[in-house]
């Protein structure tokens, strides 16, 4: 890949030096010293004031190697999106200036970051700002000394996340809210403060005396612009006239509105390549963005990014890749073709793994949770009005039932958590004559002579009748009172002698299970007392085991191509089953929208805007014919082309205020197709949605002449003015053959389009 000189950086191989380091003060450029450093800025005594420091920025090149001094051009126009993308990091050096007579605390500590509006996002962290990247905290002979910092153009623009573990500059930990894919614009740079200025942790909005808008490369108060917008306005429309080896394209367009130039580029429509002599040098890594060109990362950084960032998934237009699903990033969008692919937007996207999304009204104890996932019982998060508590477990006997109740002495399941302690629960059997008793605590143990008719005494009363007590011994064969029956083969005699009763607690004859009271249809043992079967049409729910939970139950209707598996789990997109309302489910090959089938289960078709297996591209609407990506979602052309390489730029800077472009040195007969892209004074390019494909004539052949005229020629190329047998009409057409030769001679010394 060629590249257009630009101004000389530092080519030798060196380590990369960490986010922010201290140099010997010889290596530092020198600067003056200040006047007077007040010490107003940070309005404590001993701390150094905004005018006290020498901030300088410098460009690097691919290897982090310092380049050259930023100029004005380099703060107003040069960090573009094709510039953070490719990671090309800028490196700030930072002095506290020494003045005679001037001293400050030794002890007091400084802290550095870099970002936009980083005290309002101090102020309120959870508010429109995110936290600002921190470079450096260091005491001010540090700082005396002097800092270099390097830093991605990404973080100029945007903050942490708040869930970051870190936020330092150099810390993997450290993952950034946004993406380069934002069509951010703004300034910011290096700001200042000092933590402990008030007595109170961290820094606070007051605390910032530096904010962002302080260098010394100019000697104003100038923060580095950056611009990640293409190009608003774009032409009403393009056509292409052809010429004798030339083909002219012009363009329609009201406003230039934030468009500052243009450049057209060309290849053989047949071969996909850029015709001989056509192209140009990409331009250098470190070239002044004065307007007269345009940026890619394709262009810019083949190889791949010189430094990248950790981007949080959730970052509004975060595209990993930096690409869009055609492979091309020429409309600036995430791969679902919207600008805000943010859980919280109020806009429900599946394709983005959301399950609902209620704008505002996410949130944790809301139906929709704030990670726009649906509330569930189960899932940790305790929904307002519908559940008791949540743990998130699927412990039933803790200080929270499995369907998210509270615990109660009498729902018979024992409560050992930590909140609610039970020694026994029986649900409906609690009571004064039974082992547990209404409070949930054990009964006393049955004894003749108390006064009480225990479990197995037939009475307890101070009288001869009931001298023992009459106690009972079920099995003997004999119906005693309490007994309703005593006869153990009767299956409808249990065997406590009770009529069989499914739920008393007794696996009798007739039962598999008996629970008692904890007998539930969603349990292990049905209200049938029938053990819970995967195809029962009962769905297991309430079980503490998690492998032998049920999702659903359908029972016949079970099935690996119906809602409901046969392993009772519902049949979701990727488990590689074709549910019923899926078109497709590939399994773990749904895992990208270049697949065949998509995560959503729906087949990758042309025209909805994922490229797949079998597709060369895929704009969804934007579709066409005459479009970059053809109706049968074939490219209109080459790769290279709809790449912006410069391999193709057919023209030299074109105005804003340019309507027409002639290419020249075309072979008549060839057919070439022609692109228009705009692009910004920052180099943002926006290529025109239509590719036009137009053949070069030879204009000086009487003969094609004739027959572009609807082939007004006879057979010998006379004027096809009479029959074949009027020799007098013939020999007039000579006649005028020949003096329109004469005049075609004299015009093919013209130049014509």
């Amino acid at each position: 890949m060629h590249r257009r000189p630009g101004s000389p950086l530092l080519l030798a191989a060196a380590l990369l030096v960490p986010a922010a380091v201290l140099v010997p003060a010889a290596l530092l450029v020198p600067t003056p010293a200040a006047a007077q450093a007040p010490s107003g800025g940070t309005g404590e005594p001993g701390l150094p004031g905004s005018d006290a420091f020498d901030i300088r920025y410098y460009l690097t090149d691919a290897k982090g190697n310092r380049g050259r001094t930023m100029d004005t051009q380099d703060f107003a126009y040069f960090i573009n999106k094709a510039r953070c993308q490719c990671g090309s990091r800028i490196e700030s050096q930072i002095r506290l200036k020494v003045t005679q007579g001037m001293s400050y605390s030794q002890s007091a500590q400084l802290t550095t970051y870099v970002g936009t509006n980083c005290a309002s996002a101090e102020a309120a962290p959870l508010g429109q700002f995110r936290p600002c990247v921190e470079a450096a905290f260091a005491t001010v002979p540090i700082y005396i000394n002097g800092l270099i910092t390097k830093f991605h153009p990404l973080w100029l623009t945007n903050g942490v996340t708040n869930d970051s573990t870190s936020r330092a500059l150099d810390n993997p930990g450290t993952i950034a809210a946004g993406s380069c894919e934002n069509d951010a614009q703004g300034q910011s740079g290096i700001w200042l403060c000092a933590p402990i200025a008030n007595n109170t942790p961290g820094c606070q909005s007051d605390d910032f005396f530096v904010t962002g808008n302080i260098n010394s490369n100019l000697g104003n108060s100038d923060g580095i612009a950056f611009d990640f917008a293409a190009p608003t306005t774009m032409p009403e429309s393009i056509t292409a006239l052809p010429g004798d080896s030339a083909v002219v394209v012009k363009w329609e367009l009201g406003q230039p509105g934030d468009i500052f130039g243009f450049r057209v580029l060309c290849e053989e429509a047949d071969t996909g390549k850029p015709p001989p002599g056509k192209g140009l040098e990409a331009p250098a890594l470190d070239v002044r963005s004065n307007g007269s060109y345009y940026f890619t990362k394709d262009n810019l950084c083949p190889d791949g990014a010189f430094s990248d960032v950790n981007i949080s998934p959730n970052a509004p237009g975060a595209d990993t890749d930096g690409l869009d699903t055609d492979g091309l990033d020429t409309d600036g969008l995430d791969t679902d073709g919207l600008d805000t692919t943010t859980c919280g937007d109020g806009v429900l996207q599946a394709e983005d793994g959301e399950a609902c999304d209620d704008g505002p009204d996410n949130g944790d104890t809301k139906p929709c949770l704030a990670s726009c996932q649906l509330a569930r019982c189960g899932d940790g998060k305790v929904l307002d009005g519908a559940e008791g508590c949540d743990d998130g477990n699927f412990v039933d006997h803790d200080d929270c039932r499995n369907d998210c109740t509270l615990p109660t002495c009498g729902d018979g399941i024992r409560s050992v958590g930590t909140m609610v302690m039970e020694a026994c629960d029986l649900g409906a059997n609690n009571g004064p004559t039974s082992l547990c008793l209404d409070s949930c605590s054990l009964g006393p143990v049955p004894s003749c002579g108390d006064l009480v008719v225990q479990v197995g005494e037939a009475c307890d009363v101070n009288d001869a009748s009931c001298s023992d007590c009459s106690l009972v011994t079920c099995g003997n064969g004999l119906v005693e009172p309490p007994e309703v029956c005593d006869d153990p083969a009767d299956p409808s005699c249990s065997p406590r002698c009770t009529a069989t009763v499914c739920g008393d607690g007794l696996v009798s004859p007739g039962e598999a299970c008996d629970s008692g009271a904890s007998n539930s249809d969603a349990g292990a043992c049905t209200s049938t007392c029938v053990p819970a079967t995967c195809g029962d049409g009962k769905v297991r729910s309430d079980e503490s085991d998690p492998l032998l939970l049920e999702e659903c139950d359908d029972g016949a209707n079970n099935g690996d191509d119906k809602a409901c598996l046969s392993t009772c789990l519902r049949n979701t997109c990727g488990d590689g089953k074709l549910g019923p309302d899926e078109a497709c489910d590939d399994g773990a090959d749904n895992n990208g929208d270049d697949k065949a089938c998509l995560s959503t289960c729906a087949l990758n078709t042309c025209g909805d805007g994922k490229q797949g297996p079998d597709e060369q591209c895929d704009n969804g609407a934007d579709n066409g014919d005459t479009k970059l990506c053809r109706s049968d979602c074939k490219r209109q052309s080459s790769v290279g082309m709809q790449n912006l390489d410069w391999a193709y730029v057919c023209t030299g800077h074109l105005s804003q205020q340019t309507r027409t472009a002639r290419i020249e040195g075309l072979e008549n007969g060839k057919s070439y197709n022609f692109m228009l892209v705009t692009y910004d004074r920052a180099g943002n390019p926006k290529a025109y949605p239509e590719v036009i494909t137009t053949t070069p004539l030879d204009t000086r052949d009487l003969w094609e002449q004739c027959k572009a005229q609807g082939d007004v020629c006879g057979e010998s190329g006379f004027c096809n003015v009479a029959g074949r047998g009027d020799r007098l009409l013939a020999l007039g057409g000579l006649l005028g053959l020949g003096l329109g030769l004469g005049g075609l001679l004299r015009r093919s010394r013209r130049k014509r389009a």
